[in-house]
């Protein structure tokens, strides 16, 4: 890591990683969790609008990979497979990433990080936050065992989506933007007791570590967002 970078993007969200990809010379990525595209690898969001057709040949690229892997297909996908592929996908595009690291100050053109060697004061051209944003709403998000396509619908409090094989399916309930993490556990831990009859073969296998702030339809969607703002050079 050095003191100064010509960009320093600030959330190695899919958004973010488009961003440092499109100019990956002299960018230094940084992110507090502990892996790339954390917006949606690390809750149980499997994404809409999969027949969106990418503007960038490093989107496409990604999109035909999760095709090619059979991650992806009829607009369904395996969202468990997504941190492995797009991992590779970072090292392959030459991204500098700064992973565990936190920033805990800020201004126009400098930072402080603070990582497991301790603080780093850096300075840059242009900083950007790409970290996702949270707006009225945001979704406490599941990994179902799913007894098939019969479940996905929406019912009262949430909203279920068949995952790419039959047996998976992902469960997103909308929660206010001031709810905690334990009171959104509890709110599906009593919706779920009262789920309707199709749903009593269904268990919930796990459920997401952080809320979906759902800023962009899918992940190929911010991805290729992300590297159209990031081809916009100092």
């Amino acid at each position: 890591m050095k003191n100064y970078y010509k960009r320093i993007v600030i959330g190695a969200s899919f958004y973010g990683c488009g961003v440092a990809a499109a100019s990956p010379e002299d960018t230094l990525l940084i992110e507090p969790s502990i892996l790339v595209g954390s917006d949606y690898t690390l809750n149980f969001n499997p994404g809409t609008q999969w027949d969106y057709q990418p503007s960038h040949s490093l989107a496409r690229k990604f999109l035909d990979e999760l095709k090619n892997r059979n991650v992806l297909s009829r607009q369904k996908l395996h969202q468990p497979a997504l941190s492995p592929i797009f991992s590779q996908w970072c090292i392959d595009s030459d991204i500098e990433i700064a992973l565990s690291s936190r920033v805990i100050e800020q201004s126009k053109n400098s930072l402080v990080v603070f990582d497991i060697e301790g603080r780093h004061k850096l300075s840059a051209g242009e900083i950007i936050d790409a970290t996702p944003k949270v707006g009225t709403v945001k979704n406490f998000t599941a990994s179902l065992f799913s007894n098939g396509p019969d479940c996905e619908g929406c019912y009262d409090d949430f909203e279920i989506i068949a995952g790419r094989f039959e047996t998976e399916a992902f469960l997103l309930m909308p929660v206010p933007v001031g709810t905690s993490y334990p009171d959104a556990r509890m709110k599906l831990f009593n919706a779920w007791r009262k789920r309707p009859e199709i749903l009593k073969k269904c268990s919930i296998a796990a459920t997401g570590v952080r809320f979906d702030c759902n800023n962009f339809p899918n992940p190929i969607i911010a991805l290729d967002e992300g590297l159209s703002r990031g081809e916009n050079v100092l």
